[in-house]
């Protein structure tokens, strides 16, 4: 289609093209339909993508978009529509034509599934899910690389010997982002324990300025954000809830995360509260533990600059590394491993009633207490792999049972 060009919904005229960096939303694709566009080009990008290196290699970005509409949409750089505004500014009657082939068709949806069978508790499965439909390089195609890395390894170790199999299953995930979950957990005749989301992993933070990060599942941080915590900038903020599920999945994600760092002296995580967005949300929302291990903020998220030199091989391997000992440490829980957990469960305890005391906060300061309380009971049913029996003589714990909606966005 060509056209002169408008600079603003205000100056469109039939048969004219709409350049400009609002988003494509709706209401902007219907208001330029009913003035009679011939298309509309966007340079919107979100907050989250300014590079903040001072280099604006932003203005390059071409953001991911999808868009419902009878007017041919398409997304361009803020850098073209600067070029296209300066044209328009020597010339009010320069002209635009844009060029595309689009193909829309339907395929069947498919998930990989790969399982690495338990030794006595095989009908029970952690699950790893890391999604392949993203366009990205860190975004997810790092994410999918390292698991599948990961399980390749881990077979490997196995066959060789130098590894024991897990008590439970573990099961690997490939397929469309939360789709792969939904359609595994309907579908599996075994009973899942948790859900690990592998997304984002491998970013350099020298060249997009993304930090690891492990988001938790959701736990009293949820009612309120106080220090040390902080929300990342992808949502607006924690999902709330005043109800949580119970688990000690988070730690022991946490731990695997310090487990890697003391092999990589220098290495820094964070952690976060429960935002949503990914798979992990999906066995949340079915009742069972998940947790996320991502990056952000990288400037190139969700746009066409996400890129190959954007992948860390080190960072790749140290969060992939993470995610599969996580799985590991749950799907086949020691004993030995009690004493470590409660420690850092301790930890968390002193660190979170002191911040809700200091808030003067004496009801989350409780809420701390009583989730405390419930993981500690957890994590020795866990690792202690107590009976029915030997559980009911444990001190009762006050844990809830419901959990907060899972966030729609998708990372």
């Amino acid at each position: 289609v060509s056209g002169g060009i408008a600079l603003s919904l205000d100056e469109l005229d039939a048969g004219e093209i709409l350049a400009t960096d609002a988003a494509p939303s709706g209401s902007v694709l219907r208001a330029a339909k009913e003035r009679g566009a011939h298309a509309v080009l966007s340079a919107e990008l979100g907050h989250v993508n300014v590079d903040r290196s001072g280099k604006d290699r932003h203005l390059d970005a071409v953001q991911y978009r999808g868009v419902r509409s009878d007017l041919p949409v398409a997304m361009i750089s803020p850098r073209s529509l600067a070029t296209i505004r300066e044209c328009v500014a020597k010339d009010p009657v320069a002209r635009i034509t844009l060029t595309a082939s689009v193909k829309l068709d339907e395929r069947p949806l498919r998930t990989l599934v790969a399982t690495v069978l338990g030794s006595d508790r095989a009908q029970e499965a952690v699950a790893i899910a890391s999604h392949v439909q993203e366009p990205g390089a860190c975004d997810n195609a790092s994410g999918v690389a390292g698991v599948c890395e990961a399980a390749c390894a881990l077979a490997s170790a196995l066959q060789d010997g130098k590894l024991e199999l897990p008590s439970r299953s573990v099961v690997f995930l490939f397929g469309d982002e939360f789709t792969q979950s939904s359609m595994w957990l309907d579908a599996t005749a075994r009973k899942p324990v948790a859900g690990i989301s592998a997304d984002m992993l491998g970013e350099s933070r020298e060249l997009t300025g993304a930090r690891p990060l492990l988001e938790r599942a959701p736990d009293p941080a949820n009612t309120k954000l106080l220090p040390p915590d902080e929300a990342t900038e992808w949502g607006s903020g924690p999902a709330r809830s005043e109800r949580t599920l119970t688990s000690g999945l988070s730690l022991i994600a946490r731990c695997a995360l310090a487990d890697v760092a003391a092999i990589e002296p220098g290495w820094e995580t964070a952690e976060h509260p429960y935002e949503g967005g990914s798979d992990h949300s999906v066995f949340l929302g079915r009742g069972l533990p998940g947790v996320l291990f991502w990056h952000f903020t990288d400037f190139a998220y969700h746009t066409s600059l996400d890129r190959i030199e954007h992948v860390d091989a080190d960072e790749l391997r140290r969060m992939s590394v993470a995610v599969v000992a996580t799985a590991l440490a749950l799907a086949d829980p020691q004993p030995g491993d009690l004493d470590r957990y409660l420690r850092s469960n301790n930890e968390e305890r002193k660190l979170r009633v002191q911040a809700a005391l200091e808030a003067g906060d004496e009801e989350l300061a409780e809420r701390w207490r009583q989730w405390t309380d419930a993981v500690r009971q957890w994590l020795r049913v866990e690792t202690l792999r107590l009976t029915p029996e030997e559980q009911a003589s444990l001190a009762p714990a006050e844990s809830a049972s419901s959990n907060p909606t899972p966030a729609k966005d998708s990372r």
